[in-house]
């Protein structure tokens, strides 16, 4: 439970409920990690850590989080200041008390045991020589050698809307160890594709890096190519590839990733955004800005960021579906966050 001692200030009796409240909106918005941070940490608070003695005085409060290991080693250290930073805005939009604010939030592991599954989650720097680009969503497809044309297609078409996929025929060097290089892409990937042809299962390999994904508690999307999804694979949701382009079906993981998955989808989010402030063409902004209408909420940098777009790119200031669709995209998405 939280130990939280309050005095004479309001705020720390308060905290309770306000952390409920921005877990409960983390969830609603499909913000996993964040979600389960503030479901399962426990807290303390520190009055008046700051204070201001001009007029009535106003005091600031520090929250200090102490985390379960499982949930702290899935996030990228990099990223826990801001993730500290995002917690302590968040919070201070729903205090109402007169003088008093929260001035700086805290993060640390806790001693507790590890009672969870983990998942070391590495930096996004890590293993890019296989995937690139360090903010797109990496995709790792699983496959047997009769479908590689349809693989490389997929890869292809996924790079155009932020998805890296690593495709073992052709994404490994002639040099290099196969087995070393799979395994290093394994343990990077946000999600794996399955797709299943009849003979899917009699490869041990295959069937490896789906059981490697399952027990990681990485998403797995299995696509129908003659073989129903099988075992433990089965409870997820097949997508039907038969007589599908690598396009259609790289559009298929896009609305997966965004909608079907927490775990994928705040990952899904930034890798489009990065990717539609980085379009090449006119016609690839004309998609990027279609599907970024499939987003219903985005953080707020992200959405600065979808603002900022145009005035650092001709490919979309220039383009006419983007000035005629983006504006309404951002009233919405600023309306999201207002809400």
């Amino acid at each position: 439970m939280p130990d939280v001692s309050a005095g004479s200030f309001e705020v720390p009796s308060q905290l309770r409920k306000l952390i409920g409240v921005i877990a409960g909106h983390a969830c609603r918005k499909g913000e996993a990690l964040l979600c389960d941070l503030l479901q399962r940490s426990t807290y303390t608070i520190e009055e008046a850590v700051e204070h201001d003695a001009w007029g009535a005085g106003i005091s600031g409060h520090a929250v200090h989080f102490l985390v379960p290991p499982e949930v702290f080693m899935r996030i990228d250290i990099d990223e826990l200041e801001g993730l500290a930073n995002a917690v302590t805005e968040r919070l201070n939009k729903l205090v109402t008390v007169r003088n008093e604010y929260l001035s700086e939030v805290t993060m640390e592991v806790s001693e507790a045991p590890i009672t969870g599954p983990v998942r070391p989650v590495p930096t996004r720097e890590a293993h890019s020589d296989l995937w690139g680009d360090t903010e797109f969503l990496r995709l790792f497809i699983s496959h047997k050698a009769e479908v590689r044309v349809l693989a490389t297609q997929i890869k292809q078409a996924c790079l155009r809307i932020g998805i890296s996929c690593f495709v073992a025929h052709e994404d490994i060097e002639p040099t290099a160890e196969w087995q070393t290089e799979i395994e290093r892409a394994m343990q990077s990937m946000d999600a794996l594709l399955a797709l299943l042809t009849p003979d899917f299962h009699e490869s041990n390999w295959t069937d490896q890096e789906v059981g490697f994904a399952l027990g990681a508690q990485v998403p797995v999307i299995p696509v129908k190519l003659g073989q129903d999804p099988y075992g433990f694979v089965g409870r997820y949701q097949a997508v039907q590839g038969q007589n599908r382009s690598g396009r259609e079906l790289a559009e298929e993981v896009l609305a997966i990733c965004l909608d079907r998955f927490d775990n994928t989808r705040s990952r899904m989010q930034t890798a489009l955004v990065a990717r539609f402030e980085r379009a090449e063409s006119f016609a690839q902004a004309k998609d990027l800005i279609r599907s970024l209408e499939q987003i219903d909420t985005l953080p707020t940098d992200l959405v600065d960021r979808l603002e900022a777009a145009p005035t650092n790119n001709s490919q979309l200031e220039n383009a006419f579906e983007v000035q005629r669709r983006l504006p309404r995209i951002l009233a919405r998405l600023r309306q999201a966050i207002a809400e």
